[in-house]
């Protein structure tokens, strides 16, 4: 373990194994045989290469330090009492701090996790899926804009009749969110 501390390495089988281990052993200590037994439900059940079960250890070791800290349990002991509300309290703190890419790598980590805590008895299935998804937008299906009828359609309506008190004019920044779908209903004028 030295030789990796101390200089580097190149990339091995042995060497990604060895990266593992120093990640685990970063977790608190009473933590670091559970996540072993993680790291190799990962390999063994999930199929994963080392590469993945190092980013996916490295992230659970937060989750799961965070989780037994608070309880003041052991690691099987505070799972049990972890509740979806505890989770989404987690995931919602760790994204305040962290990047889109860490928010993913932890959301996965989590839901493997809490899926190994699941088979170990320590959880119910559906904690898994307690985990809250990522918002993610797709540009594409947003319209581009307004061709040139329905353009000059709106423009001959009331919308472009300037003093109209639905198209322009101090109530126009009220009522255009509505009309465009970003509210589901008028505001109070």
């Amino acid at each position: 373990m030295g030789k990796l501390q101390n200089e580097r390495v190149a990339w091995s089988p042995a060497s990604e194994h060895m990266y593992m281990l120093r990640t685990i052993e970063r977790a608190c200590a009473a933590n670091q045989p559970t996540l072993k037994a993680f790291a190799e439900w990962l390999a063994g059940t999930r199929g994963l290469q080392a590469g993945s079960i190092t980013v996916r250890i490295g992230s659970a070791c937060s989750f799961v330090d965070v989780v037994t800290a608070r309880a003041g349990e052991t690691c099987a002991r505070a799972f049990q009492l972890l509740t979806a509300e505890d989770i989404e309290g987690f995931f919602v703190q760790h994204g305040k701090d962290h990047g889109m890419a860490s928010r993913r790598s932890m959301r996965s980590a989590m839901r493997l996790f809490l899926s190994f805590a699941a088979e170990q008895g320590w959880v119910g299935r559906e904690l898994a899926e307690a985990v809250p998804s990522l918002l993610s937008r797709r540009l594409s299906g947003l319209p581009r804009g307004l061709n040139e009828e329905n353009l000059s359609t709106l423009l001959g309506s009331s919308w472009g009749k300037a003093g109209a008190t639905t198209g322009t004019g101090p109530s126009c920044i009220c009522w255009q969110p509505t009309v465009c779908g970003a509210r589901r209903c008028p505001p109070y004028i």
